[in-house]
């Protein structure tokens, strides 16, 4: 069974305000719990030897060892509320670019460059990630690897890919997701080109491993698409605004976006189709982080459905009704969020929220007549869900200053069109 898959046991955190600096199990530990959401794949010879921090190299780079003890410190601290081990981050942080030195395989000098990117992104040293974006792009290229190729191509239907490809392709999706992110969340230029969004489209999802057990590559594929709908909603407003056009008249749009609006359209809602019973699955199967992660990639697909069905829906009526189904998920699955979930989290959700926001506030009068249900008061909890949980994440992580002020202001003003109208 793939490791990414094997439910984590459940960590027991110290709630001393200290840790003995040599006790670095514990760190690791916390490390690998993480996996799915840092992007990790380790075959199990890997992953014990970071688990026993072995430093020989025998089994694992030395560099993952150490790497493991300075995340997996930074994400102790979080847990614990302290801020202790700053030190010994320092330490590991140079002990890394130390073990760098020594010869590796392409796939982990793609997953160091991935694991110090998230780790700068995490600090908000947003020039030393974008640093280690380049650098794993500059891997990539120096030999010559793919998400199709040169594993995929050759891998039957149903048969699983081997541990090599298994890494690469983890490492690469990872790369591609922090990319993406990036460009979205921060507004930072991506340093991949479109090359590579055809390659996440082309991925042979009949794969089982591919589709069901990676979620690393499939949480790539859900910001692919969400990073898609906006481009193609940003079109649109900018076309607007220099033509005149009015919300029925798509008239002064070029074919070609209506080509690449029902290919996103139908692909993502394709995608949500897989993810949704793996999620099913794993909460009812008792794998809770394995859960939420799948559950992180949903709600990025289904808030570029919303900006999708956003746009013709002033004037189409299934298109509105899209809207509202869409949205009520997105919410029901924010509300489910337990406090020790938001740890696993993502900032990205909070420019998910925001979409959310936004639709929620073009069609509250569609909110009456679709969903016949009294306004006022499930706009209020619906913002009350996104506003609360967007501060407890903001809480844990990075970035969530802006979506908490977008969500804030478009609640404000829902509310005072709601007194106007009274």
């Amino acid at each position: 069974m793939s490791r990414m898959l094997l439910p984590n046991p459940p960590l027991h955190f110290s709630d001393t305000s200290a840790i003995p600096m040599q006790n670095t199990f514990e760190l690791r530990s916390t490390f690998l719990a993480h996996n799915v959401q840092l992007g990790l794949y380790l075959r199990d010879s890997k992953w014990k030897a970071v688990k026993e921090g072995d430093y020989s190299g025998r089994d694992v780079h030395p560099a993952l060892v150490h790497l493991a003890q300075l995340i997996g410190g930074t994400l102790w601290k979080m847990h614990n509320k302290s801020d202790l081990l700053i030190i010994q981050e320092d330490v590991e942080l140079q002990n890394v670019l130390r073990a760098l030195e020594e010869p590796s395989d392409p796939s982990t000098q793609l997953l160091v460059y991935c694991l110090l990117a998230w780790y700068a992104f995490f600090i908000r040293n947003i020039e030393e990630a974008n640093k280690y974006l380049v650098k794993g792009l500059q891997v990539i290229l120096d030999h010559n690897l793919g998400l199709t190729m040169p594993g995929t191509e050759t891998i039957l239907p149903m048969e699983e890919p081997d541990e090599d490809v298994k890494e690469q392709i983890t490492a690469m999706s990872q790369l591609l997701y922090l990319d993406k992110a990036a460009t979205i969340v921060l507004n930072t230029p991506s340093v991949f080109d479109d090359n590579y969004d055809r390659q996440i489209k082309a991925l042979p999802l009949v794969q089982p491993w591919l589709s069901k057990q990676s979620v690393v590559l499939m949480r790539a594929r859900s910001v692919y698409f969400l990073q898609q709908a906006l481009r193609l909603s940003r079109i649109r407003t900018e076309t607007a605004s220099k033509t005149m056009l009015r919300t029925s008249d798509y008239t002064a749009l070029p074919p070609e976006w209506y080509s690449q609006y029902w290919d996103t359209l139908e692909e993502v809602s394709q995608h949500v189709s897989l993810l949704v019973p793996q999620m099913l699955k794993s909460t009812l199967c008792a794998d809770p982080r394995h859960g939420v992660s799948l559950k992180v990639c949903i709600m990025i697909a289904l808030a570029a459905m919303v900006e999708l069905h956003r746009l013709p829906a002033t004037y189409h009526a299934e298109s509105r009704q899209k809207v509202v189904d869409v949205v009520m998920e997105i919410v029901g699955l924010t509300r489910g969020f337990k406090e020790e979930d938001f740890v696993l989290l993502d900032p990205i959700l909070g420019t998910c929220w925001t979409v959310v926001a936004t639709a929620l506030c073009q069609e509250r009068q569609s909110f009456v007549e679709i969903a016949q249900m009294e306004p006022d008061a499930q706009w209020g909890e619906a913002f009350t869900i996104m506003i609360t949980c967007a501060s407890k994440l903001g809480a844990k992580l990075p970035y969530m200053e802006s979506a908490l002020r977008a969500l804030c202001g478009v609640a404000s003003m829902s509310e005072m069109a709601q007194h106007e109208r009274r």
